[in-house]
């Protein structure tokens, strides 16, 4: 199979913001940003190109070869491609190597058929049972060394004829992500279309990836590829949980599924909190429905908070949304005091905005009304000369709206203040990436 290109190129452009790190270890910042031509770019700060970048992202495995002066694909006989492959999510950057240089972590939106790769336990097997398995697949989920294809690769590292970086991605990778609907949507409905999240789940210094595809369960990644959560029957990755502890076959239809957003990681509540996995879900009764919408029922859209060690989902959770949450993020923000600590706070399609604390229970004051649809996520944090903090959410109409909060200007913001985490866009935890900023009020 070849797959459709323009001009030799998927296609030109770019959907996703962009993300700041050091990549080269100098004092400047390089530019990392993922392309509708399945490449990922990185420009100094200069605007000349990092040595090593732009990689190519697709699976060697399932590559037959590779224009070397277009970089048209052409697959393997085997590769069941489904379909996608631009890159519309934001790369994450940290150090998930421990070459003391950031790493980019990035989602693509190819989907290939065959088993999901996750141990989906009791809820696989219903769904086995009832044919809702066939159809299903995997995206991929890339890790790249700071220095792209200038990396030496292993010995019997997959290279296909023509392959321009065959030692760019780090060892394991890329990671199959489970998808149950490929081809949900065409291009930003495809695989993985929202950003990784990075954080020390373990607390031993070393930071894990979290991801989740546009219909399929959140992972948890260590560096090298495998499983943070563990393997379970026949090897294959153990996943965030589909229902609270004690669920079983009357919770199927509301069984929570992350869907179209992007995952965060964060501590919930007052400080020295447990961390939690927070990602946009719908239940299991909506994505059927998605798929026979002939014969709809009322099901319910979602945000869902794991427990990040164990991957069970919290107490409380998952909360109501009252429509979809196309292409966003959630924050996780003080809105309602610094004493109280983080909130989950997500937009959705219809007209307002929620905050949910670690139990579940909505933060006073909310939801906040905006008539609008909800897009790209919510901000947080001191704004000009006020003496509080503001929380800002824009609609797709152009709409802009910002809400006082009792969060004093000189006061923690929380842990994930803004889509993708920080100033710099890393979508990771332990990254600041703010201005040096000094309070007056």
């Amino acid at each position: 199979m070849v797959l459709r290109c323009f001009v030799g190129q998927c296609l030109p452009g770019f959907l996703a913001a962009p993300a700041l790190g050091q990549l080269t270890g100098g004092p400047g910042l390089d530019v990392v940003a993922a392309s509708l031509d399945r490449h990922v770019y990185a420009w100094d700060p200069t605007g000349g190109p990092v040595p090593g970048w732009p990689v190519l992202v697709i699976d060697p495995t399932r590559v037959k070869s590779i224009d070397p002066f277009t970089n048209r694909v052409t697959f393997s006989p085997t590769a069941d491609v489904k379909q996608g492959s631009e890159l519309v999510d934001t790369p994450a950057v940290g150090p998930l190597s421990g070459s003391g240089r950031p790493d980019v972590i990035v989602g693509a939106s190819e989907e290939y058929g065959g088993q999901m790769n996750a141990d989906l336990g009791l809820f696989g097997s219903i769904l086995s049972s009832a044919g809702a398995l066939s159809g299903a697949g995997n995206s991929r989920v890339y890790a790249i060394w700071p220095n792209g294809s200038l990396h030496t690769a292993p010995v019997g590292a997959p290279d296909p004829p023509g392959m321009p970086d065959p030692g760019a991605f780090l060892p394991g990778w890329p990671v199959a992500v489970g998808d149950l609907d490929p081809g949900l949507l065409p291009l930003i409905g495809d695989g993985v279309t929202g950003s990784p999240a990075l954080a020390d789940i373990g607390g031993n210094g070393s930071l894990q990836v979290v991801t989740s595809s546009t219909a399929g369960p959140v992972y948890e990644w260590s560096r090298n590829g495998t499983s943070f959560l563990g393997t379970g029957a026949g090897g294959l990755p153990k996943v965030g949980a589909f229902w609270r502890p004690g669920g079983g076959f009357a919770d199927l239809l509301q069984a929570s599924l992350p869907a179209l957003g992007s995952p965060i990681v964060a501590p919930l509540g007052p400080k020295g909190s447990p961390l939690s996995i927070v990602d946009p879900a719908v239940s299991l009764g909506k994505l059927l429905d998605e798929q026979a919408p002939a014969n709809q029922t009322p099901h319910d859209n979602q945000i869902t908070a794991y427990a990040a060690k164990g991957g069970q989902i919290a107490r409380g959770y998952p909360a109501l949304m009252n429509d979809v949450q196309f292409l966003t993020q959630p924050i996780a923000a003080d809105v309602a005091g610094a004493a109280a600590g983080a909130y989950v706070v997500e937009g959705s399609g219809v007209y307002d905005l929620r905050a949910y604390g670690p139990n579940g229970a909505e933060a006073p004051g909310f939801p906040k009304f905006t008539g609008g649809w909800s897009i790209g996520g919510a901000a947080y944090g001191p704004w000009g000369a006020r003496g509080d903090q503001v929380l800002v959410d824009t609609t797709r109409a152009g709409e802009l709206f910002v809400w006082s909060t009792p969060s004093k200007a000189c006061g923690p913001s929380g842990p994930w203040p803004q889509v993708h985490h920080d100033t710099w866009n890393t979508a990771n935890l332990a990254m600041r990436g703010t201005p040096k900023f000094t309070c007056k009020r």
